[in-house]
């Protein structure tokens, strides 16, 4: 029996690196820690799954790939654009599609750190 976790492996590819995600027994919002982590951006699990999943994703890692075309640019036309392979990977193995969207989310500012000096 595999342990639980995610591991992604990636590796050079001819045109971009190329990544292989493998999951054992995880829930879906960490699905989508891992994707707010690759894209730099955050990443909402709105699927509304409460289980833990096996999953494996491979894609391209070339560039951020947008979750939708560009306002003013269909499909079509954005397909060979760099990067939409995680998009199109999530939706064609696991079903899932990222919409880009607004949503309110909690952020923690931190103003000021002061070190003060303890004894041992």
């Amino acid at each position: 029996m595999l342990s639980p976790g995610i591991v992604s492996t990636i590796v050079p590819g001819p045109s971009s690196p190329k990544a292989h995600t493998v999951a054992r027994p995880q829930p879906i919002s960490q699905l989508a820690v891992m994707l707010s982590n690759r894209l730099d951006c955050p990443v909402l699990d709105q699927t509304g799954l409460t289980g833990k999943y096996d999953f494996t994703i491979d894609c391209n890692l070339s560039g951020i790939p947008p979750a939708s075309p560009p306002q003013g640019q269909s499909s079509a036309d954005s397909a060979s654009e760099p990067g939409l392979a995680l998009a199109a990977a999530l939706q064609q193995q696991l079903g899932f599609r990222m919409v880009a969207s607004e949503a309110k989310i909690d952020v923690v500012i931190i103003d000021k750190v002061e070190k003060i000096p303890t004894e041992n």
